[in-house]
This record gives C-alpha cells, sequence and structure tokens, in this order.
C-alpha cells in the first residue's frame, strides 16, 4: 500500500468475492476492486475516487502507472465499470454469517446483518457484541443497564443497587431498639421508635403531677400496677393546687370584668363629647361660610360705588367743562369746533370703563328683580364676569361701568372712560381695534370726546388707521 504517500488504505472493496475479479477492475494504488472508478481522459487508466483525492494532495499529481501529469478537468466518472463491479458476487464479511449476494446489496444488508459487532448502548458500558447478543446483554446482563428499586421504584443503574438501598426510604431495616420487628420501612423508623416502639424508654403518665420514673413501653403496665397509690396521693395534690389557682384567677377575672365596664362608661362619655364637638364645628363652619359670603356682598358693592363715584366725577367735570365753554364763545362755536381737526388717541387696551348708549338696550336682557340690563352679546360666559348696565331713567348713559376682561370684549363704536397722560380721565369712541405697524401689541384706536386733545388724528407712522 502507498501509506508514505498519505494514500488512504482500503479504498476499494476489501471484500471475499465468490468469483475472481478482472485485472482491469482493481486499482492501481491500493490493489483493490475499484470502488467509484474514475477514468483518466489521457491514459484510459482507472483509480478508486479516494485513491485519486490521496493523488491529487501530493505537490505534482501523476498516472501511478505511466506517471503522466494529472489534471482534474481531464478525468470523469466511469459509470459502466461501476455498473460491472457492483454486479459482482460476495459473502458478508462478518464472521457467522452466511450471505451472499451482489456487491450492490452489501451495505444494506451490512446495516440489517445479526452478525455485525456494535457496541452497548447503555451510558457508560463499553461492551461490544453482535447485533444477536446485544439486546440480551442490555436487558439482563449490562451493568450499567437501568433498574427500578424493589421498594421504592426509582430509576437506578444496577451497579449503583447496592448504594442505592443504603438511602432508599422504603427499604426495609430492623428497630435500632432491638425490638422483636425487622423489616421497618426507613421512613418509618423514627415513627416506630416515637409511638409503638415496646423497648423505647417513656416517662410515665402522671409525670405532670410528680411522678418522675422512666421505663421501656412495655412494661408501663406493671409500673401503673405497682404505684397506683402513689399515683393517687399525686392526683389528689395536683386538684388542690389547681383549685386554689382556679379561685386565684377568678380573682383576676372579676376584677377585669370591672375595669372592663369602667372603661365602655369612660367610652361612652367621651364618644358624647365628641359628638357635641362635631356638632359645634358644624355649626362654626356655617356661620364662617356666612361671613364669607356677606363679605363677599360687602366688596362687590363697595366696587360698584367706586365705579359710581368715578362715573358721577367725570359726569360733573364734563357739565362743568360744557358751562365753561357756553359762556365764553359765541353762538357758532360749535360748528366752528367741529370743522377743526379732530385729535385723536391710539391706546393699548386695558381696563376701561365701556359705556353703552341707551338706545342699544334694544339688544339687551333685562332682569326684572335688580332693573339691569345686560347686553346679548356679553352673556356668552367668554367674556367672564363683567356687566353692562343702564338704568331706564338715564336719556343717554348706562349706570354702572363694564370692565372688559380683554380686548374681545371690546367693539367699534362702545365708549370708553380712559386714563390720560398726567392721571387725567377721558372719555371717547372706539373707532379701531387691531395692530399697529411695526409693533406686535394689540391697540385701540380712540376717537376723543369734545374739548378733548390727543396726539394723533387717526394716523401713526405715516399709516392711516380710522377716520371720522
Amino acid at each position: 500500500m502507498a501509506a508514505g504517500q498519505n494514500i488512504p488504505d482500503l479504498g476499494g472493496y476489501d471484500l471475499k468475492f465468490k468469483s475472481k475479479v478482472p485485472d482491469d477492475f482493481h486499482c492501481p494504488v491500493c490493489q483493490l476492486p475499484m470502488k467509484d472508478p474514475r477514468q483518466i481522459e489521457r491514459c484510459g487508466h482507472r483509480l478508486c475516487t479516494i485513491c485519486l483525492e490521496g493523488l491529487f494532495r501530493q505537490p505534482s499529481a501523476r498516472c501511478p502507472v505511466d506517471r503522466e501529469p494529472l489534471l482534474r478537468e481531464k478525468i470523469f466518472s466511469d459509470n459502466a465499470c461501476q455498473r460491472r463491479i457492483l454486479d459482482l458476487h460476495v459473502e458478508c464479511s462478518f464472521d457467522g454469517c452466511s450471505w451472499t449476494g451482489e456487491l450492490r446489496a452489501m451495505e444494506r444488508h451490512q446495516s440489517e446483518c445479526l452478525f455485525k459487532v456494535v457496541e452497548c448502548s447503555n451510558a457508560g458500558c463499553k461492551e461490544r457484541l453482535t447485533r444477536t447478543d446485544i439486546n440480551n446483554h442490555k436487558e439482563f446482563d449490562c451493568p450499567w443497564r437501568e433498574i427500578n428499586c424493589d421498594y421504592c421504584r426509582v430509576i437506578v443503574i444496577m451497579k449503583n443497587k447496592q448504594q442505592h438501598f443504603g438511602v432508599c426510604p422504603k427499604f426495609p431495616i430492623p428497630c435500632t431498639n432491638n425490638c422483636d420487628l425487622r423489616h421497618i420501612p426507613r421512613e418509618k423508623l423514627e415513627v416506630h421508635i416515637r409511638d409503638d416502639c415496646p423497648s423505647t424508654k417513656v416517662p410515665c403518665e402522671y409525670k405532670n403531677l410528680g411522678c418522675g420514673e422512666v421505663f421501656p413501653r412495655k412494661s408501663t403496665k406493671s409500673h401503673l400496677e405497682l404505684h397506683a397509690e402513689h399515683h393517687l396521693d399525686l392526683a389528689l395534690r395536683g386538684l388542690e393546687a389547681t383549685r386554689y389557682q382556679v379561685e386565684d384567677l377568678l380573682g383576676v377575672v372579676k376584677d377585669q370584668s370591672q375595669q372592663i365596664e369602667g372603661l365602655k362608661s369612660k367610652d361612652k362619655n367621651q364618644s358624647q363629647l365628641i359628638e357635641r364637638l362635631n356638632l359645634t364645628v358644624q355649626c362654626q363652619a356655617q356661620q364662617i361660610e356666612q361671613l364669607t359670603t356677606n363679605a363677599k356682598d360687602q366688596v362687590e358693592r363697595i366696587v360698584e360705588a367706586k365705579a359710581m363715584i368715578n362715573f358721577l366725577s367725570q359726569q360733573i367735570e364734563e357739565l362743568m367743562l360744557d358751562k365753561g365753554k357756553g359762556e365764553n364763545q359765541p353762538q357758532n362755536a360749535e360748528v366752528g369746533r367741529e370743522l377743526q381737526p379732530k385729535k385723536q388717541s391710539f391706546e393699548s387696551p386695558s381696563r376701561f370703563p365701556v359705556y353703552q348708549r341707551k338706545e342699544e338696550t334694544d339688544n339687551c336682557t333685562q332682569n326684572p328683580q335688580t332693573d339691569v340690563w345686560t347686553p346679548k352679546h356679553l352673556l356668552n360666559p367668554q367674556f367672564g364676569s363683567g356687566l353692562s348696565s343702564c338704568a331706564t331713567h338715564h336719556p343717554r348713559l348706562l349706570v354702572r361701568p363694564f370692565a372688559p376682561d380683554n380686548i374681545r370684549d371690546i367693539k367699534l363704536g362702545m365708549e370708553l372712560l380712559v386714563t390720560r397722560s398726567r392721571g387725567q380721565s377721558g372719555r371717547g369712541t372706539v373707532r379701531y381695534i387691531g395692530k399697529i405697524l411695526g409693533r406686535k401689541d394689540d391697540y385701540i384706536g380712540v376717537e376723543l370726546g369734545p374739548g378733548q386733545e390727543g396726539k394723533h388724528d387717526g394716523t401713526l407712522d405715516g399709516q392711516r388707521y380710522f377716520s371720522w
């Protein structure tokens, strides 16, 4: 064989053929009938596939017959030769088997042959036997086979059986007190010694009364018979002691019952006190709530009074101004004043007092209890609590001022009371509401009333916003 050339042994079929194999079917490398023959295209020589792969692992692969260089692309499978080799008859290679047949059936036969040597499948066992004997070995002879314990039915390895018996909870063992029982399950031995074993030493039944004897359980009857008088004397003394204890306990119970009654009476008094305090707190809470309501009403009255005072002061000031102008100017002064350019004012929106004209009461809703008129567009909750009111006896203005919450409450055409420079108050009509060029805030354009001078004429920074 070409072992020095790193070619595997037995590249071909190492079997016993029933007839002579032709020389052309032998591999020139392994000298065996070829397995999966490959033919070299150039020289026609055939080799086993395994043997051919061994040649290609050499630095320069050459044909083993004529030493010509080998090229993989010039080699092909020889299927015709393969069929002729598989038609040959062979004998089974396992000792004791008499099977013969075509080579192509050999592999399937060997996979089922009862004379093939196999290894035991039990974990830990390395025994090798024929298939005929392996099953009997695994079931009955293998020391590594699994079995069930005869007592607890747990699965154990056969070779560990005796070791398991040393800890098996149901394995029968003799009593450790050397009584007559010899087959007690290990898990029940403790209970047997404690409750049943006649050799276990136990105290006398009258231990709590003073008998200190200890003896084997089987001697209990004889002990009771021999010491019956002593036990009776112990029982009488025990009863006497118990009677004194009961009397003491009755006295304690009586004292505790009296204490409980006293605590119940005290608890009842405290519950009545708590109930009275709760009623007092409720009354005080109602009083506080009433005082708070009265305080709110008074605050509202004060605010209304202040607004009325401001309004009356403004009316007095306007009447005085009108009276002075009537005395010092000619009759056509009013016409001349209207021809002069009016000065206007641009103001940032604040909480201006706003007044509605008397003729706008057609769009108001009257409260018959207070004679207050509220503009319908202010009945929407989004305008807050501000109200505009008017008295039916006034010919021109509403009596109570309306303080807007934001700029959306102010409308074009409304008359306003505004605070002028130096703390002066003025009155005017809303002519513009919106943005001013170059400034981010919202502004209101107001046409001031007669006799009031502003800084603008509806134009600001060259941009006209309103005219009259």
